[in-house]
């Protein structure tokens, strides 16, 4: 009777999705404790909701919306980040203090401006 060994190239394969599985689950955890942590700072009102941001950027800055994030900086607070799409096709990023609406940071086209802390 001939014993069957593993091929290592199917058990690097298989280690391999089994990293990745793992990593991905992490991944979601951490996305969701950050959803949580937003939340309840939303609602203990720490920081602005997204269309107070938005009303700021619409009175500030001409362009089309391409995306949007809520990021917790290493500072511990939270930031918005806006990237709009101008006239003449240049994307500008945009960095605002979720907590106040105050503008951090414009960065691209015609609006390089960063402020300092």
């Amino acid at each position: 009777m001939t014993l069957l060994r593993p091929r290592p190239i199917l058990l690097t394969a298989i280690l391999f999705v089994v990293a990745v599985l793992s990593l991905a689950g992490a991944a979601l955890s951490d996305d969701r404790d950050d959803h949580e942590r937003a939340r309840r700072a939303f609602e203990a009102g720490e920081i602005m909701s997204l269309s107070r941001i938005l009303e700021n950027v619409k009175r500030d800055f001409d362009g089309e919306l391409i995306e949007v994030e809520l990021e917790d900086e290493d500072r511990g607070g939270f930031v918005y980040e806006v990237k709009l799409l101008t006239r003449d096709g240049a994307i500008v990023e945009l960095l605002y203090d979720a907590q106040n609406g105050e503008l951090i940071r414009s960065k691209g086209g015609k609006h390089d401006d960063e402020k300092d802390d």
